[in-house]
């Protein structure tokens, strides 16, 4: 009777160890686990052509670019108007607010070789042209109404830091710069976050004299929240979360069958939203736990999200050129 226990016993530990064997040999190569929720998507435009720069400053009052053109919603974007017509076939980008009146975009002349600001102090009723930098690269970044900075090329053809205190009526030019990438932002006269060209997530804290760069092989990356807390996708379309304004980074989300990371935002409260192609990937307790919202054909690869009352988010489709809503369940 003893020396059957013992067999059985042995059976069992043998059976748990092949288990266990099989479980871990598989690990590396597992999807990891994620809750998939189906979203509720309402398409709030779909146009004709295709769209850029879909900004929103708050609930109501967005702005896009469009077959050169600017457009602007006061209703959430439920209907559009053509803000902004170039008299030239000129180029339109880098669309932005500043506060819900002071917006800005960058105008790229096709026939000569500069780029100019354009600004509006009434929504985007209407627009004034500002300083024209005498390079064809230009990427403004204000940290209040007036005042911000400017990155461009000058026209000795080297790369220089400008600043302004009107608006961007005026610009001062300051100092040569470290070649930037395609984000930049100022939370205030010192204090800076930027991608350089070498895809490196970087940060001043002197005006934009000198880049540190703290995290290298960055595609996209948040706002720094008030208390520190920023967010980035890497290279590999792994996302990394920081706690300290930028300075260190830790692994927030790892998944070997992910699809590709487009974009991402956050706020304050701990939600974070995350576009791949074909769903979002979703947090609302700052990175713990995550889900999954599997999207419709007709608005995959979405860009430009925004975050609205914390329970949708807004963002366009680059497939199918539509401006859709997204709610997010508040039981992620």
């Amino acid at each position: 009777m003893t020396n059957n226990r013992t067999f059985h016993s042995l059976r069992y530990v043998f059976i748990a160890a092949c288990i266990a064997f099989c479980v871990n040999s598989c690990r590396t190569d597992e999807v990891i686990e994620v809750d998939i929720k189906k979203a509720s998507v309402v398409v709030l435009e779909p146009f004709t052509q295709a769209l850029y720069n879909l900004t929103f400053v708050d609930s109501m009052r967005g702005m896009l670019i469009m077959n050169r053109r600017v457009y602007r919603t006061t209703d959430g974007g439920l209907t559009w108007s053509i803000s902004y017509t170039p008299v030239t076939n000129a180029y339109v980008d880098k669309i932005r607010y500043v506060t819900p009146t002071q917006a800005y975009f960058v105008y790229y002349s096709n026939s000569s070789a500069f780029g100019r600001m354009y600004s509006s102090s009434n929504g985007g009723s209407s627009w004034q042209p500002q300083f024209q930098f005498g390079g064809a690269s230009l990427t403004p970044a204000f940290y209040s109404a007036t005042s911000g900075y400017a990155y461009g090329r000058v026209p000795s053809g080297s790369y220089g830091f400008h600043s302004t205190v009107d608006g961007g009526a005026t610009y001062t030019y300051l100092y040569p710069c470290s070649v930037l990438g395609p984000q930049m932002y100022f939370t205030n006269s010192q204090t800076g976050y930027a991608i350089m060209d070498s895809e490196a997530f970087a940060k001043t804290s002197n005006a934009g004299q000198t880049w540190t760069a703290t995290f290298h092989g960055c595609r996209k990356f948040t706002e720094v929240t008030p208390v520190g807390t920023c967010y980035l996708i890497n290279d590999q379309f792994k996302i990394y979360k920081s706690t300290d304004f930028g300075t260190t980074w830790n692994l927030c989300f790892e998944d070997p069958g992910v699809d590709y990371l487009r974009d991402i935002v956050c706020l304050d409260n701990g939600l974070v939203v995350v576009s791949a192609d074909e769903k979002l990937l979703c947090s609302r307790d700052g990175g713990v736990s995550w889900s999954y919202l599997s999207l419709d054909e007709n608005v995959q690869y979405l860009d430009d999200l925004y975050i609205r009352n914390n329970t949708t988010v807004i963002a366009r489709s680059s497939v199918t050129n539509t401006v859709v809503r997204i709610s997010i369940p508040a039981d992620l």
